[in-house]
């Protein structure tokens, strides 16, 4: 493919970039400044490559989105326990050790199949530590809420890698075609 061949390929990628931000600021404008978690967007559709650019990678993104969060929420519930109550451990040994013991399901998912792309389960996890923590004991319906946000974003960014290649696909199929004749 020539330079003047590829040169609409990153701009069907800015358009949908832009198309993203767009959204982003009607989200905001329209739910009461509730914007989508766009960099959370971003990243899921980076991992849609990542996973292997098909609907049913897709899926696995998701899930291991949602597994981490899952994960999240119980390490800091975990933490909760730990360092409250009549346990009263203190949290520079209940965090590690909240850690360890929900890593260890975690890794083990990579067994299972759909559950399987453990890396969306760090990045899941990561991200709900970075937009959802306030520390341990946060109250359920707070955990709730933020996961259906990240997990939302996530699917809106999976949107976003299908669309690139299908649109990407359909460019390049246009060009053999051209070439064919």
């Amino acid at each position: 493919m020539t330079h003047k061949q590829f040169a609409p390929i990153p701009m069907i990628i800015a358009f949908l970039a832009a198309t993203m931000m767009i959204l982003d600021m009607l989200f905001a404008k329209h739910l009461n400044n509730v914007a989508m978690l766009t960099f959370i967007a971003f990243q899921a559709w980076a991992m849609y490559f990542m996973a292997g650019c098909t609907i049913k990678d897709g899926i696995r993104v998701l899930l291991g989105y949602a597994g981490g969060v899952g994960a999240s929420v119980a390490i800091m519930e975990l933490i909760g326990w730990l360092t409250g109550g009549p346990i009263g451990m203190n949290a520079q040994i209940a965090i590690p050790l909240a850690v360890f013991i929900m890593v260890i399901p975690v890794i083990w998912a990579e067994r299972v199949p759909m559950f399987d792309f453990v890396p969306a389960w760090f990045v899941g996890a990561g991200i709900y530590f970075a937009v959802g923590s306030g520390g341990g004991g946060i109250h359920t319906e707070g955990h709730l809420a933020m996961a259906a946000a990240v997990v939302a974003s996530c699917a809106w960014g999976l949107v976003y890698g299908w669309m690139t290649v299908l649109l990407r696909g359909k460019y390049e199929a246009s060009l053999k075609k051209k070439s064919a004749k």
